[in-house]
């Protein structure tokens, strides 16, 4: 398997998210950003944007939802990306903010390079 990485961030952190995104690779991780401590499953651009749309109520009128539509754009950005593109942006589900209090959020997603540190396993999951 050809990993594409990014030259920006962690280079294991990278290749982890490669290996997310190009073999369905699933592990838990705990990030440091800014500042703030945040948990949760690694995860692919295409199951990150399926987490989006389960977020938001499904629409009864014509057209789209909001999440319906967030996740049709990002797949079909997801497809038509170069294989050889590096990744810059990591995705996690089951997401845990540390803090007072502890806040489950939404699936999150950030710039490789913003992660100033990082290790295995997620803080307040399971």
């Amino acid at each position: 398997m050809s990993v594409a990485s990014s030259t920006e961030g962690d280079p294991v952190l990278a290749v982890l998210v490669a290996h997310a995104e190009q073999a369905g690779l699933r592990v838990p991780l705990t990030l440091f950003v800014g500042g703030t401590i945040i948990s949760g499953i690694l995860t692919s651009v295409v199951e990150w944007a399926d987490e989006v749309e389960a977020t938001f109520p499904s629409h009864d009128g014509e057209g789209m939802g909001i999440g319906e539509a967030i996740a049709t754009g990002v797949k079909e950005a997801a497809e038509s990306a170069p294989s050889d593109a590096p990744y810059r942006i990591i995705h996690l589900k089951d997401v845990v903010y540390m803090g007072q209090p502890v806040v489950n959020g939404p699936p999150w997603r950030g710039r490789l390079a913003d992660v100033s540190g990082w290790m295995f396993g997620a803080l307040g999951i399971g």
